[in-house]
């Protein structure tokens, strides 16, 4: 029995500009995939100029991955830290994705994923 079509997908691709464009064709095979569903990308606030205004994209999620990287070597950062990390989970939890598409394969991408309770997880 094949699974029924999703109604949101969220693609997961963080960091490195070349990686973030190399998965550009991703994006627009999801879309030509699934004409209907609403796809969002999650990635490192830097480079969300990059996709931002693509046609396929419906929603962007922009992460501080640098700034939260920093903060774990300087504990008095940790509660803005965790207070941003919850913002962006939170923000991805409230568009209710049903699947998300890890295209990076890091522990630190599948985590979001897991923490926004999207119930099928794609990669790592």
């Amino acid at each position: 029995m094949r699974a029924p079509n999703p109604n949101k997908i969220l693609l997961v691709r963080f960091s490195a500009l070349g990686d973030v464009v190399q998965t550009l064709p991703v994006l627009s095979m999801l879309r030509d995939s699934f004409p209907n569903a609403k796809i969002g990308w999650a990635i490192d606030t830097e480079l969300a100029p990059v996709i931002e205004g693509h046609p396929a994209l419906d929603y962007l999620h922009r992460c501080s991955r640098r700034e939260w990287s920093q903060a774990l070597t300087r504990p008095r950062q940790w509660p803005a830290a965790i207070r941003d990390f919850r913002a962006f989970v939170n923000e991805v939890r409230a568009v209710g994705y049903d699947v998300a598409i890890d295209a990076q394969g890091l522990f630190k991408t599948a985590l979001l994923p897991c923490q926004a309770g999207i119930p099928r997880r794609i990669g790592y």
